[in-house]
């Protein structure tokens, strides 16, 4: 009896599927022939399944909700009739396992669970596209590339005015072991890198610095000291040796707009093979200065061996150059005003022949 209830149950429940699978496939008619089948299938094979589990006597309901679950994903992920994917939806039931665990992990508002396939939210910093680098001149200077060397062959060379109260009031007394020209090789560098360009400065005392010391090998000190530099610094070109003159006055100060300005004047060896190209650069500070500030340059001395030295380290470089700032009767104020100036252009020379960003060096000066 129990036996025959079973078949009747069973029979019943195998209507109820033939029935049902025949209006799926009716309901699907705008599916293609195969899709539908393959949806009669699935339902078929996941009822019967379901049902018989549930009815069977010590069966696990757990495992008919699961198969259930199962179809229902399949049912949603199928897609729409004209065959573009379903975007998912937090409440399609296709949440990711990560993508719940990180959910609870996040702070209370931000909790919500990302649906899978979903594309994930841009990171704060792709929320703007990446700042470009500023190229205004305002914009902070790249100064890791040391162009210009600045140094003293005679370090000690000083002013009058700044050694007051000292016993030292005649022009061969115009030395100092701590106010000397040392000063305006530090505010050049200070200020070329100010205006973007990279420099080094040597204020190296040769008096103390070097046994024996003796003024007349004064140059043959500061070479070795260019030579180290340019073995530190590959990219150096602009070699300046800074002086003061040892004229009066008269002949080393400009009144421009009501401030005085230590005149500056530019000597340059013929004792070595590149005197024409430093010349030249000699030549092209002069003309821009005397455009900036008439009158404050004093022009270009050459010397050659039966003259004076004739090399002054100027072999060392096409770029490099004497160069006298003022006279022994000259303030410091005075002198840094002529630096300053100075400063900037060279900053403007240097710019120009040295395309960074470019990568171009049209007019640097060439390393011998």
């Amino acid at each position: 009896m129990e036996r025959l209830g079973m078949r009747i149950a069973t029979g019943m429940v195998t209507a109820c599927v033939v029935l049902g699978a025949a209006g799926l496939i009716r309901g699907h008619a705008e599916v293609s022939p195969l899709q539908s089948l393959g949806n009669a299938a699935a339902f078929v094979s996941g009822s019967v399944l379901t049902r018989m589990y549930m009815e069977i006597p010590g069966a696990e309901p757990g495992l008919g909700e699961t198969l259930l679950e199962s179809r229902k994903g399949a049912a949603s992920a199928e897609g729409t009739s004209s065959g573009e994917p379903v975007e998912p939806t937090a409440s399609s039931g296709a949440e990711t396992p990560s993508a719940a665990s990180d959910a609870e992990s996040e702070p209370a508002g931000d909790s919500e669970a990302v649906p899978a396939g979903a594309p994930a939210s841009p990171s704060p910093s792709e929320d703007k596209p990446p700042a470009e680098k500023p190229t205004s001149a305002a914009a902070k200077p790249e100064t890791d590339r040391k162009l210009a060397f600045i140094y003293h062959s005679h370090n000690r060379e000083s002013w009058l005015p700044e050694l007051k109260g000292t016993s030292k009031d005649q022009p061969n007394e115009a030395f100092d072991a701590d106010v000397n020209v040392s000063m305006l090789g530090a505010r050049l560098q200070k200020k070329l890198e100010e205006f973007g360009v990279g420099a080094v400065h040597s204020g190296t005392d040769y008096n103390t610095a070097v046994k024996n010391f003796n003024y007349n090998y004064s140059y043959k000190y500061s070479k070795t000291t260019v030579k180290e530099a340019l073995a530190v610094h590959d990219d150096l070109v602009y070699l300046l040796d800074i002086h003061r003159d040892s004229s009066r006055r008269e002949q080393t100060t400009v009144e421009i707009d009501g401030k005085a300005y230590a005149k500056m004047y530019f000597i340059v060896g013929q004792g070595n093979p590149n005197w024409k190209d430093n010349e030249a650069l000699a030549k092209r500070i002069h003309e821009k200065m005397e455009k900036k500030l008439p009158g404050v340059s004093k022009g270009i001395l050459t010397k050659g061996t039966r003259h004076g030295h004739g090399e002054y380290n100027q072999s060392l470089s096409k770029g490099s150059v004497l160069i006298e700032i003022g006279g022994v009767d000259n303030t410091l104020e005075e002198s840094n005003r002529t630096i300053d100036a100075l400063a900037s252009i060279i900053a403007e020379l240097a710019k120009d022949a040295v395309k960074v960003d470019a990568g171009a060096a049209s007019e640097q000066p060439e390393k011998t």
